[in-house]
C-alpha cells in the first residue's frame, strides 16, 4: 500500500511510524510543507497519483505552495486524501514563542526558532538578566499563562472539528501524567504513534507497536524547560533543568544544559545584536 505523507516537520516522524506499525504500508514521499515550493510540483505529482491514501495535515486556500493546498488535494484525489491537524499544544510551554524581526525573518538563538516570552520582555524593558532568569522560574510570575492550557486545548479542538483524525481527548486525558511535548509543536514519540494508529484505524487497518519505534525521539532535539505552572505532573521531575539541544549540528547525541540564567544571558547577547528591530516589537 502506497501512502504519502503532507504536514510540517511532524510529517516525516509520522512516515517513519506508519511503515514501523505497518510493514504492507510503503511511504514514498514526505511533502514536508514549509519546504516547499509552487514550482516543485512536477517533482510530487506522481506520488500523489499513484499514492493509495495521502495523510496531509490541515493546510488553508492560500498557503504559500499551492499543490499541497488542503482543498486542492481533496478535489484533485478525493476519498483517498484523509485529514490530520498540526499537533500543537502550548500548556507546558506557554512562555514560548517565535520571533520574527521585520526585514531580518526568524533569529535564532540557544534552541533554534524558539524564544522566551519573559526574557524577551525583561530585555525590552532594559531588565537584567538575572531577573528575567527568576522570572521564568516563579511560580506566582508565571500564573499569568495558567489558562493557557485550557485555551489550548479549546482551539486544537476547535482546529480538529474540520479533520478525519481526532486526538484532543487523548492529550487532555494524558497531559498531567507525562510531558506530550517537547515544545508546543513538538510532540512525544507516544503521542504520534497514538495519532498513527487513529490513521491506520480510520484505514481499517491496525497498528502493531514494535518493541522500539525509534531509537531517538525524532522531535526532541529541543527541550525548553517546562513552566512553573504545569510542574504539578507526575513525571515532571527532571523536565525542569534547564535547556537541552545538541552541542554539534548532526550528533544529537551529545547534550548540553544550560540553567535559566545562562540561557537568559545568550538570549540578551543575540537581542542585542538586533536591538533596532527588536527593541519595539510588539509579541503577544
Amino acid at each position: 500500500m502506497n501512502v504519502v505523507v503532507v504536514g510540517n516537520c511532524q510529517s516525516r516522524p509520522i512516515a517513519s511510524i506508519l511503515q514501523k506499525v505497518d510493514l504492507n504500508i510503503n511511504v514514498t514521499i514526505v511533502a514536508v510543507v514549509h519546504l516547499l515550493k509552487s514550482d516543485q510540483y512536477g517533482e510530487y505529482i506522481n506520488h500523489f497519483q499513484d499514492a493509495d491514501f495521502i495523510i496531509t495535515q490541515l493546510l488553508a486556500d492560500n498557503y504559500p505552495c499551492d499543490f499541497v493546498r488542503t482543498k486542492y488535494l481533496k478535489e484533485k484525489f478525493g476519498a483517498k486524501v484523509i485529514t490530520i491537524v498540526n499537533l500543537y499544544y502550548s500548556g507546558y510551554h506557554p512562555d514560548w514563542l517565535y520571533i520574527k524581526l521585520p526585514s531580518i525573518g526568524m533569529i535564532k538563538g540557544p534552541i533554534g526558532d524558539y524564544h522566551n516570552k519573559t526574557i524577551f520582555k525583561c530585555w525590552q524593558n532594559n531588565q537584567s538578566s538575572k531577573l528575567a532568569s527568576e522570572l521564568i522560574e516563579d511560580y506566582e510570575y508565571n500564573t499569568l499563562y495558567a489558562k493557557d492550557r485550557v485555551q489550548s486545548l479549546l482551539e486544537l479542538k476547535t482546529r480538529e472539528a474540520n479533520v478525519d483524525i481526532k486526538i484532543t481527548d487523548f492529550i487532555e486525558k494524558h497531559q498531567l501524567e507525562y510531558q506530550l511535548f517537547f515544545t508546543f509543536n513538538h510532540p512525544i514519540q507516544r503521542l504520534i504513534f497514538e495519532y498513527v494508529s487513529r490513521i491506520l484505524t480510520y484505514m481499517n487497518l491496525k497498528a502493531h507497536k514494535p518493541d522500539s519505534i525509534m531509537a531517538n525521539e525524532p522531535l526532541g532535539m529541543f527541550r525548553p524547560m517546562v513552566n512553573p505552572i504545569s510542574r504539578t505532573m507526575q513525571h515532571c521531575e527532571t523536565l525542569h533543568q534547564g535547556v537541552r539541544f545538541p552541542a554539534l549540528v548532526g550528533q544529537p547525541q551529545i547534550v548540553t544544559r544550560y540553567s535559566s540564567r545562562e540561557v537568559a544571558d545568550i538570549f540578551y547577547t543575540i537581542y542585542d545584536q538586533h536591538a533596532e528591530s527588536a527593541l519595539h516589537l510588539e509579541i503577544s
